[in-house]
């Protein structure tokens, strides 16, 4: 089940360049976490809808950023999970993606198999190649599916 509480989607700050602005992406966390009074959870490259106009380098550096926030904070007193969004074009950035979120130890990941272009059976993808994945690392997630194809 997902946590109960405010989850906040968080936007992936950029300069005009489309680099991310790592010390603003910090500040735009710590703001929705609001010293402990605000999200129970922090969505990164997720509903947004930027994942789609973000390269895997950026969508990783925006789920770290939140991940390393999340568990300063998480250190210091309350729990605030950090979701990573790991829908991309392809599978294998998605899969990629994954195991990121595996690797830095995000709570959750998010994906919407139906906007991946080459994931021809979304089913099969999500149970077999992304339960691959768990398998071969031996590491447990939960992972939430969205459905936003259209």
């Amino acid at each position: 089940m997902p946590r109960a509480g405010l989850s906040i989607p968080v936007v992936t700050v950029l300069d005009s360049e489309g680099r991310v602005l790592e010390d603003e992406q910090r500040a735009l966390v710590r703001f929705a976490m609001q010293g402990g009074v605000g999200a129970d959870v922090i969505f990164a490259v997720g509903t947004t809808g930027e994942w789609d106009r973000l390269d895997n380098p950026r969508r990783q550096l925006a789920v770290r950023i939140a991940v390393e926030e999340c568990r300063t904070f998480s250190s210091a007193g309350k729990k605030i999970e950090a979701w990573a969004g790991i829908t991309a074009h392809t599978r294998a950035e998605t899969l990629d993606n994954l195991e990121h979120a595996i690797r830095i130890d995000a709570d959750a990941a998010v994906v919407a198999p139906l906007s991946i272009r080459d994931a021809d059976h979304p089913v099969g993808f999500v149970t077999r190649e992304m339960g691959a994945i768990f398998q071969r690392t031996r590491r447990a997630m939960p992972v939430f599916l969205y459905d936003n194809a259209d």
